[in-house]
């Protein structure tokens, strides 16, 4: 303890001396700093004086105030050319009132300070004299401009009749003249980017004085620095003085503090072995004789001994930790193992609609990892920037109950089922649910057979019972309207009777077509020789309607393999639909392309366009927007496209128009023929 005293007071004597000579050297430094500015402020002021006072002395000038009116440069040569050599300026400029340049000469005697890239009316817009500096391209130029105003406006309130701008060049020879005059170093240093460098600087240890001083531009922007550079010896002695002082300490010390470990070392030799055996052996017998000891070394010995007693006691509890977080471990990995092998789409998810844990299954759905997933909010996974309007979430939720919602995806024709259950913590407060999303696309697939076969049924049955009735009535009538009527109104009620008739028949035709579809004559077919024989049938009806046609076609089409004579009730059942969405006029674009190994048919329009709820109703049989429709087209025409192993789709936006899009498979004989 004796030891550590007297070296912590020797350390502290050392640091208040250091701390002492280092606060006197700084103080000494900072003076001769703000000296060495002040004295090179005062050269500066008087080495611009000249130039300031050619801008304040020919600025309150009549004639100039009459020169900058006529442009008379025979007067400015005579009057204007000494103000060179006169004033030891190196160039000058004489502007009117709307900025132009009028007069200028230089001492370079080439174009490198023929104008200024300055517009003397944004720097003088509030008049009086300004000094500022600017990069030319002969150099840094110091530039004091000044309004020019008649003789007796000595204070510049009358308005400026131009503008009149003298430079100064610091050049190579200027900084030496500024250099000899401090006695130092005078440099230009650059801004740089960003932050400026520091405006004041040097060494005290050496006796280097560094200034600077911000080189203003006329919009408050630093156009470079000027450095001066000076010696200051007395400093440099004083430190060096100050050095050897602390050597000389320093080595005192060091002998003060050697003799006195000397004797104390024995003192504590043999202990700190014990203790250093003790610690590298990890063996607490080498302690023993401490064990009525009263000084710090039985202290010590007591914490070390309790050190090795808590070490072991802490090491068995890790090993028993250890072993349970492995079960913990090897549990969630046989979980993650179970939850991954659904394979229906499971996922965990907060209150805030984020992401908690997905299984495989689900995150191969989204084509992503399952680390990807998580922390995400559910509807922007799906592309949307709020929930689903029937979001089961939201529902379970609400209710505090499992909820239930079927989805179905008219890009992929998928159906699914999601089943939401909420999750409740200890207290009965909801804060989560879990989601299970089912492909019932095969149960759906199988109902809408089976719906469909008893519709087919139904409709055989009814077009057989109500067509023989029919046939009469229509015969009846037609026999009716071959008699001598003297009534015009029952000669029209029957023609009535008649026609709508012969529209019955025509729908009844329709619902055999869609019970009981003709057999196909399958051949490999150009389709594009397919649309546009139905396209030459009906281009003419339509162009009266101002409806046009645009085929945007494959060079070399593949064959697909169809029933010509089907596909081209399709296009056109297709193509009056598109012009009943135009009644006024429009266009039919078609354009035929290969993609993914598919063939692409795309019939597009300028129509009105369908909402949401329409297009998820399109494929059902007699659903239809139309007042005399039937509702059939265009179920027929999905059954035939899908007897092809085709598809059919529509994308489509209120007032946008829409696009019906057609996809056949290609094989590759199919190609090659």
């Amino acid at each position: 303890m004796l030891l550590i005293s007297v070296v912590v007071v020797l350390f502290v004597l050392f640091i208040l001396y250091s701390h002492f000579q280092r606060s006197s050297l700084i103080g000494l430094f900072k003076t001769e700093q703000a000296h060495s500015r002040q004295v090179f402020n005062t050269i500066l002021d008087m080495q611009s004086r000249l130039a300031r006072v050619a801008a304040q002395d020919y600025t309150a000038w009549d004639d100039m105030a009459a020169y900058v009116v006529s442009g008379d440069n025979t007067w400015a040569q005579a009057n204007l050319d000494s103000t060179l050599d006169t004033f030891k300026i190196d160039g000058f400029w004489v502007y009117r009132i709307d900025g132009t340049l009028l007069y200028s000469r230089n001492s370079r005697g080439d174009g490198r300070l023929a104008s200024l890239a300055v517009d003397p009316r944004q720097i003088l817009k509030k008049g009086g004299i300004e000094r500022f500096f600017i990069k030319t391209p002969a150099g840094l130029c110091e530039i004091f401009a000044a309004t020019v105003h008649p003789t007796e406006d000595t204070k510049r309130l009358t308005p400026p009749a131009g503008y009149f701008l003298v430079a100064r060049l610091w050049d190579e020879q200027f900084l030496d003249e500024l250099s000899e005059l401090v006695g130092g170093v005078v440099a230009l240093v650059d801004p740089g980017q960003g932050a400026s460098p520091p405006l004041s600087g040097g060494s005290y240890e050496e006796g280097n004085v560094v200034t600077r001083t911000p080189l203003m531009s006329w919009d408050g922007k630093p156009v470079a620095l000027i450095e001066v550079s000076t010696k200051f010896h007395m400093l440099r002695d004083f430190n060096e003085q100050f050095k050897r002082y602390i050597f000389l300490f320093f080595v005192i010390g060091l002998l003060f503090v050697s003799f006195v470990f000397f004797l104390l070392f024995r003192w504590f030799t043999r202990p700190l072995r014990l203790i250093s055996w003790a610690l590298e052996k990890e063996d607490v017998r080498y302690l023993g004789v401490f064990e009525k000891s009263r000084d710090e070394f039985g202290a010590i010995s007591k914490l070390i001994n309790n050190f090795f007693w808590q070490r072991e006691q802490l090491l068995r509890e890790i090993k028993e930790r250890s072993l349970a977080e492995e079960k913990i471990l090897r549990a969630a990995r046989e979980w993650r193992t179970t939850f991954d092998c659904i394979s229906e789409q499971v996922s965990v998810m907060d209150k805030e609609y984020r992401i908690v844990r997905v299984n495989q299954a689900f995150a191969e759905r989204f084509n992503m990892r399952v680390d990807q997933i998580a922390g995400k909010v559910c509807y922007e996974l799906l592309g949307r920037d709020k929930p689903c309007p029937r979001c089961p979430h939201r529902r379970a939720m609400k209710v505090k109950t499992t909820c239930m919602a079927e989805y179905f995806a008219g890009e992929s024709g998928i159906y699914s089922e999601v089943t939401c259950s909420p999750i409740f913590d200890d207290t009965g407060v909801f804060i989560g649910s879990v989601h299970i999303v089912k492909d019932i696309t095969a149960r759906k697939d199988m109902e809408k057979k089976q719906r469909l076969a008893q519709l087919g049924k139904l409709v055989a049955d009814m077009a057989h019972e109500v067509n023989n009735p029919l046939m009469i009535i229509s015969g009846r009538g037609q026999l009716s309207l071959m008699e001598d009527i003297q009534s015009p109104e029952l000669k029209e009620n029957l023609k009535i009777i008649v026609d709508e008739c012969q529209r019955a028949k025509e729908i009844i035709q329709r619902l055999l077509k869609f019970a009981k579809p003709s057999i196909k004559d399958m051949r490999l077919v150009d389709i594009q020789t397919c649309i546009d024989t139905v396209i030459n049938l009906i281009e003419h009806q339509f162009s009266v309607a101002g409806i046009t046609f645009i085929r945007r076609y494959l060079e070399k089409p593949p064959f697909v393999l169809i029933d010509d004579r089907q596909m081209q009730e399709v296009f056109m059942n297709l193509f009056n639909n598109a012009r009943e969405a135009m009644p006024n006029v429009g266009t039919i674009t078609v354009t035929v392309s290969k993609a993914d190994g598919r063939l692409k048919i795309e019939i597009k329009d300028t129509g009105s366009g369908m909402s949401p709820d329409v297009k998820k109703r399109l494929f059902e049989p007699f659903f239809t927007t139309k007042d005399r429709g039937t509702g059939l087209g265009l179920a027929v025409c999905y059954g035939i496209i899908k007897s092809y192993g085709g598809s059919l789709g529509f994308e489509s936006e209120p007032g946008a128009g829409t696009a019906a899009v057609i996809t056949f498979p290609i094989t590759q004989e199919q190609s090659i023929k």
